[in-house]
């Protein structure tokens, strides 16, 4: 499953959160933090970055509080 979470830019990553309610909060030097108040979760994104470190990536999932499959689903959906 790491394999979907691989080359996600950062933009991408942003846009998915704002289509989840996360909306930024911070900023500390190339980091955004984003928020989410229903599911209580915070994100922090690197930018400008076109391909996210898979760890990293599987951070931002988790702490996003947002299953897997959505993300996935988002990922193969064309924009």
């Amino acid at each position: 499953m790491g394999g979907f979470f691989r080359n996600w830019s950062d933009k991408n990553i942003i846009k998915f959160l704002g289509l989840h309610g996360f909306y930024h909060i911070n900023t500390h030097g190339d980091d955004f933090i984003y928020y989410n108040k229903e599911l209580d979760a915070l994100a922090k994104v690197t930018s400008p970055c076109n391909s996210t470190p898979l760890g990293t990536m599987l951070n931002i999932v988790r702490n996003s509080k947002i299953s897997k499959k959505e993300w996935i689903e988002f990922r193969n959906k064309p924009h």
